[in-house]
């Protein structure tokens, strides 16, 4: 649910603010890759609830990492790796759409980020 500026002009628009990438070492040398997306509206304001789907690139090319999921009551969605891999890791993530009941998203450019 969008949360207005408590009476000014209410949001119309979100955004992905920023999309942050990790490992997290499984054991035995494999590790799974994990992407932290948070969705804020326009006028600054987390987005709870909203669906965002993506998918990996690079060593991971193509895994959804569980997606669709919803955001939290944090604006934050985490995805994960379905499968793990040795070694150095180069991979990234795409968000594909952001859907919620009221607020639109339209990105410029894809969101995607490296690591």
């Amino acid at each position: 649910m969008p949360t207005g500026g408590g009476g000014g002009t209410p949001a119309v628009s979100m955004e992905v603010s920023s999309i942050l990438l990790s490992t997290v070492n499984m054991g035995k040398g494999n590790k799974q890759g994990n992407a932290e997306v948070t969705v804020l509206d326009d006028l600054g304001k987390l987005v709870s609830g909203a669906e965002v789907s993506g998918h990996f690139i690079g060593d991971f090319d193509g895994d959804t990492g569980g997606s669709p999921r919803n955001t939290d009551t944090n604006g934050v969605v985490t995805f994960s790796t379905s499968n793990t891999i040795k070694g150095k890791l180069s991979f990234g993530f795409c968000v594909d759409s952001v859907t919620q009941p009221v607020l639109n998203y339209s990105p410029t450019e894809p969101d995607c980020a490296t690591f």
